[in-house]
């Protein structure tokens, strides 16, 4: 019992550990879109295509970085 105590103790450290890193990579995001989305598009006519190039670089290079593009 001791046992499964301390390996569900140490399962819900490692997944709690993810959470600043998604909460900053979706809050960073939330601000990407509304830039690009709400003010990009009409400031700099973005059209459909390149909104999701955008889109994809910005992920790829989060990804990639793992510091989310500070």
């Amino acid at each position: 019992m001791r046992y499964k105590y301390k390996m569900a103790t140490l399962l819900f450290r490692y997944i709690i550990s993810f959470v600043p890193m998604v909460c900053h990579f979706f809050g960073w995001w939330l601000v990407y879109q509304v830039v690009i989305f709400h003010y990009g598009r009409s400031l700099f006519q973005i059209n459909e295509k390149c909104y999701y190039h955008l889109t994809c670089t910005y992920i790829w290079h989060s990804l990639n970085k793992n510091d989310f593009l500070v």
